[in-house]
């Protein structure tokens, strides 16, 4: 089974991209979303889970909003 870890953030929802094969996003937000940032990693994942997910993407809710990720939709 592939895992993923950011620590410091839990992890609220994901989603297969319907255009891109084999990419997930991860919504995740620190101190389980009660204040602090967000963070939506894009993750490409090898159909054959013979390695587990590599990040290539990372966007990370900074500045005076701090605001979580709690949800996705597609993209």
């Amino acid at each position: 089974m592939a895992t993923f870890q950011s620590p410091g953030f839990a992890h609220y929802s994901l989603a297969w991209s319907p255009f891109l094969n084999g990419t997930l996003a991860v919504a995740a937000s620190a101190n389980y979303g009660l204040i602090g940032n967000g963070k939506l990693n894009i993750l490409s994942v090898d159909p054959s889970l013979a390695s587990g997910p590599i990040l290539q993407r990372q966007y990370v809710a900074t500045g005076k909003e701090e605001d979580s990720i709690e949800d996705l939709t597609k993209f």
